[in-house]
């Protein structure tokens, strides 16, 4: 080896050394972080806080998981972590945000011995706050399931034993409370040993003492508890008087993915859950592959028919960069940018994720009926929606649809009234043996038509009802009604002291509509039924497409309930603009339709009718729907601003509550029933709009373009004193003529310029020729009447040196 050699290789060791010993001497010197919990329900939750820099400040929940949480946690002096939470569960605060990207690996016991982002986040949006729940006395945990998500519910005492909870009272509120906690998305079941003398219980029994007997936590969402230890119970702790063969257990809801927003149960938004919320995936690098996974995850084994973007949400973004290759089990097993770590998602694309799984068979529903086996076709073909527009459609066709639909009879009656369609339409001649057990088996023939006439829109009733179809009745309008539901072979009452929008927004999906007006919240409103009560509580998400797959759905056994038909749920719904689209116009006082400014006015079942709102919320939406571009100046319409004796008192189909300026569409708003107007009392109250940027002068008569030639009519005194009083001017103007000058000969008596006029006025004497074309010819002269009483002198006897009256009036000589 040279020398050259030698001495390179001992730099290279010395520079190693001094390296090694200066990241070992920065590492043993960095001082420890305090971490605190604020604002969280108990001292072992909150929103996590760390101490630098003499600045208490957040951390942003990019990559924020269970062993950051864990770390947090013992640091604080807890056991372990029960959950880590992002997307701000406690609020962001007002402390600065200090920290990003965290990562530990769970062994550390100071969050500043874990890789970061470096200290000091520029960017952090204040729904990316990390948070935790740590482990401590009420803790749960799940024991003795056959897989994690479901067991017998244990809790942690406060000596640090485990203990169990006895089943007296427990039911699915008391299960979705636990399950939330442990941090899965719901309960699908509550767990309880129906014969505590001959079984066992459902995950066996536990052998740490009782804490808990007699829970009862709320099912209301305003009272809904975080923590099953927050829930009330008929004992006080560790106070019970059951054995361990009552121990209560849980299944949980362990599918964390969902299709959120779209027309079929296989097709919308797709949304994750992960640290305690539901939230979207980045349409950045969203593939095939990944909606494969997706699909399969949700339990469709074929996997994605094909994927879209879909209109972004005020939901936290969970995922983005996904690189499924489509063999994995879940969506957590692929590769990505890791959870909540959505900084390279553009924001500004407003889009989010969404897939149709491939899901054949699941191609029709039946849009706006009156109940739920009935209405119109709607069928999706590949990925695309549309009515069925058949000429010849009839009772085969309509025996096919009902079968692909679970029904046994059908008939090709038409249940909806449509006045008009619109949006995409399947133009075909169908010809079904009826003995197909899908439509996509029948043969048919493509049709070349520009346009549809409504009683061509294929419609079916089919039959008889299955379990959990729904009806509407009590109303004379459609789209309305009292909700009665299908039951062990009859009809009968779906109630609830308290009939929340989720449920409502369900029922109306179910029946074929595109949602509900979440405004009307009032009872009583329709006709009340008579029939037995056959649910008596609901509960659902609001998300799901039928009653049956709500979270909750309390069936009456032997009439034992303690709701009466009082409490029937009602529904206002709005239909799918495809199959009605309830059109608006302006009108003014003469009756006359334009799209600037008038009266409101709706169509419904061949009828156009007002709207009552005196102080009307709806002027955006509806300006945009009659084509207005620009819409900043559009306002209500106060009465003053019209001449409100001038108008005829309309028909009024409903009274608005309020109108969010994102909807498309008035009938969108949210209003009280079709046909409920006991709040329109006269003209005042309806609702009057303008759209154009500028305040209109609303008047109905028509303007003359020359106001100087109007005929005005006046009084027989006006007419006299007006006379007189130009009597009077001209007398003074002639006299002040004969004594002050002589005028010159007029230029159309000398040579015959036929639109000439002079003017005079004290300074000066000038000619306007007024040209021919001229829209606003002056009005023709009027001789003054009577003559003056004396006769203006010649001009001859007029000179320009006239110093004096009695001068002129001395030297007259004609």
């Amino acid at each position: 080896m040279s020398r050259d050699t030698t001495c390179l290789v001992v730099y290279l060791s010395m520079y190693l050394m001094w390296l090694t010993v200066s990241r070992s001497q920065t590492e043993n010197t960095t001082a420890p972080w305090s971490v605190q919990l604020v604002d969280g329900s108990v001292d072992s939750e909150g929103r996590v806080e760390v101490f630098l820099d003499d600045t208490w400040g957040a951390i942003c929940d990019n990559l924020w998981g269970p062993n950051d949480a864990a770390v947090v946690c013992k640091q604080l002096g807890y056991v372990g972590a029960d959950v880590a939470l992002v997307a701000s569960p406690f609020g962001r605060g007002n402390s600065p945000v200090l920290l990003d990207k965290v990562q530990c690996n769970g062994l550390e016991s100071n969050i500043s011995t874990c890789q970061h982002a470096g200290v000091g986040v520029k960017s952090c949006h204040e729904s990316k706050i990390a948070a935790v729940t740590c482990t401590t006395q009420g803790s749960l945990r799940l024991v003795n399931g056959s897989t994690p998500s479901e067991g017998r519910i244990e809790v942690l005492s406060e000596s640090g034993e485990w203990g169990t909870v006895c089943d007296d009272d427990w039911d699915i509120y008391d299960a979705q409370v636990a399950c939330r906690e442990l941090g899965y998305p719901d309960a699908l079941e509550a767990r309880t040993n129906p014969s505590p003398s001959r079984s066992e219980p459902p995950f066996g029994q536990g052998t740490g003492p009782i804490l808990l007997d007699g829970v009862a936590c709320s099912h209301y969402y305003w009272q809904r508890q975080r923590l099953l230890r927050h829930c009330p119970v008929e004992k006080g702790w560790g106070i019970h008087d059951c054995s361990h063969k009552e121990d209560a257990g849980v299944v949980c809801d362990d599918i964390t993915v969902r299709l959120v927003g779209g027309d079929y149960p296989d097709e919308g938004r797709v949304e994750v859950f992960y640290g305690g919320t539901w939230g979207t995936i980045c349409t950045h690098e969203w593939s095939i592959e990944d909606a494969h996974v997706f699909c399969k995850q949700l339990g469709h084994p074929l996997g994605a028919r094909s994927i879209k973007a879909v209109p972004s949400v005020d939901t936290p973004v969970l995922l983005d960069g996904l690189q499924c290759n489509g063999s994995e089990a879940s969506l957590s097993d692929c590769p990505s940018s890791g959870w909540a770590n959505n900084e390279n998602c553009n924001a500004e694309s407003a889009q989010m994720a969404g897939v149709v799984c491939n899901v054949p068979s699941e191609v029709i529903d039946l849009l706006s009926g009156s109940s739920s086996f009935q209405g119109v076709v709607r069928y999706r073909e590949d990925t695309t929606n549309g009515l069925i527009c058949d000429e010849d459609w009839g009772s085969r066709e309509a025996t096919v649809v009902c079968r692909q639909l679970g029904y046994t009879e059908a008939s090709s009656s038409k249940p909806v009234s449509l006045e008009s369609v619109k949006g995409n339409i399947f133009y075909r001649d169908y010809q079904c043996e009826g003995t197909e057990s899908q439509l996509r088996d029948c043969a048919y023939r493509t049709l070349n038509f520009a346009e549809c006439d409504s009683d061509h829109i294929a419609q079916v009733t089919c039959g008889p009802p299955k379990d959990f179809d729904i009806r509407l009745d009590g109303s004379q309008f459609s789209e309305q009604g009292r909700v009665d539901v299908f039951l062990n072979g009859e009809w009968g009452l779906l109630t609830d002291s308290f009939v929340s929008s989720e449920v409502r927004e369900v029922c109306c999906r179910q029946l074929g509509y595109a949602g509900t007006t979440v405004g009307y919240l009032s009872q009583l409103i329709f006709q009340r039924g008579v029939s037995d009560i056959l649910i008596d509580n609901m509960d659902c998400l609001g998300s799901e497409k039928r009653i049956q797959d709500c979270y909750r759905v309390d069936l009456v056994s032997d009439g034992d309930t303690y709701n009466t038909p009082d409490d029937a749920a009602e529904v206002v719904c709005y239909p799918y603009e495809s199959v009605a689209n309830h059109p608006v116009r302006l009108i003014d006082a003469n009756g006359n339709s334009n799209q600037d400014f008038g009266m409101v006015q709706i169509f419904k079942d061949g009828q156009w009718g007002a709207v009552c709102d005196s102080t009307f919320t709806g002027n955006y939406v509806l300006c945009r729907e009659l084509g207005h571009s620009n819409v900043i100046d559009s306002r209500y319409l106060y009465s003053y601003e019209y001449d409100e004796t001038a108008w005829e008192y309309p028909k009024v189909w409903f009274q608005f509550s309020y109108c969010p300026s994102d909807v498309d569409k008035i009938f969108e708003c949210y209003h009280e029933p079709w046909g409920h107007t006991s709040g329109c009392s006269d003209i005042n109250s309806l609702a009057f709009v303008t759209c154009v940027p500028y305040d209109p002068v609303i008047t109905y008569t028509t303007t003359d373009p020359c106001p100087e030639n109007s005929s005005i009519s006046l009084e027989a005194w006006q007419i006299i004193i007006i006379t007189l009083a130009a009597f009077v001017t001209l007398f003074f103007i002639a006299y002040c003529c004969c004594r002050g000058g002589k005028s010159k000969p007029s230029p159309s008596a000398v040579d015959g310029t036929a639109n000439a006029t002079y003017v005079h006025s004290t300074n000066s004497t000038h000619l306007e020729v007024v040209s021919p074309s001229d829209p606003c010819p002056p009005p023709p002269y009027v001789p003054p009447s009577p003559d003056p009483i004396e006769a203006p002198p010649s001009y001859e006897s007029v000179t320009p040196d006239s110093v004096s009256r009695d001068t002129v009036n001395d030297s007259d000589d004609v």
